[in-house]
């Protein structure tokens, strides 16, 4: 289901299954919408379950306001909810809420929670709350980059004002990354009562002693296995709160559960780290 420059929409009580091999068989497209409500709806497919999109598709190029994801089941083998990363327009007041993002039938999901904006667009005002992720090698990440696709001059856009609230993280395989650029940080990131478990066993030889910035491109998930910390690694934010936030390693590893580089205003209240 792709919706296209829409406002004022309801979809409620969908079961969608989609193929779970191939690309582009994403579930449901909010692509340049307004005032959408989407609740009660179990997706299964193989590509992104929820994706919230600004394409420019025939020159309708308009900011994503106003839209609502709650009760809803979103299951894949790639992505679960993600804003992007086709963004060439501005993000506003977006709710995922009280919802389950798993794997595919025995596909794990690439990414659970990914909000990210690759082409100039602006994302304020997103809030996750009460959201498992479970099964997920990149369970969450809020990532800006700069692809530039419909900029006459690349340049990177905004991420702001971000809430990920009573947020719970199941057999997680790999990083939760949250990543600006060089100059141009994510800003006023708020984790409250977010816990993540990670199970997976890598081998410290493909261990990365840094991740290199990757402003242009969308690397293989794979490589979210193999970052320096096996919980969160940050960098390049300003403003980043971590509040009652936990991260359990149920496997021995010996890398360290966060790593922030490029982090100011960084504020930590009750964080528990148990290996």
């Amino acid at each position: 289901m792709h919706l296209l420059a829409c406002s004022r929409v309801v979809v409620r009580g969908m079961t969608l299954r989609g193929a779970v091999h191939g690309s582009n068989t994403d579930g449901v497209d909010l692509d340049a919408c307004s005032d959408v409500l989407v609740e009660d709806c179990d997706i299964e497919t193989g590509d992104d379950a929820l994706c919230l999109k600004n394409t420019n598709t025939w020159g309708l190029r308009r900011p994503s306001r106003r839209i609502t994801v709650r009760r809803c089941r979103l299951a894949s083998s790639t992505h679960g909810f993600t804003i992007g990363t086709e963004t060439q327009s501005d993000f506003e007041d977006i709710s995922l809420l009280d919802s389950r993002i798993e794997k595919s039938g025995e596909w794990r999901t690439m990414t659970g929670i990914g909000l990210s904006i690759l082409d100039g667009g602006t994302m304020r005002g997103v809030v996750v709350r009460d959201v498992t992720v479970s099964d997920s090698i990149a369970p969450i990440q809020l990532r800006l980059g700069n692809a530039g696709r419909g900029q006459a001059t690349p340049a990177p856009g905004v991420i702001s004002g971000l809430l990920l609230e009573r947020v719970t993280i199941l057999r997680a395989h790999g990083n939760c990354l949250i990543a600006g650029l060089p100059g141009h940080p994510l800003r006023d990131v708020v984790l409250r009562e977010v816990g993540l478990e990670f199970v997976d066993v890598v081998d410290p030889a493909l261990i990365m002693s840094d991740l290199p910035e990757f402003d242009t491109e969308f690397p293989a998930a794979e490589v979210w296995r193999f970052l320096p910390a096996h919980g969160f690694y940050c960098r390049h934010v300003d403003g980043l709160e971590f509040n009652d936030v936990s991260v359990t390693a149920t496997v021995p590893d010996r890398r360290p559960a966060m790593i922030f580089k490029d982090v100011t205003g960084l504020k930590m209240d009750n964080v528990r780290l148990v290996s």
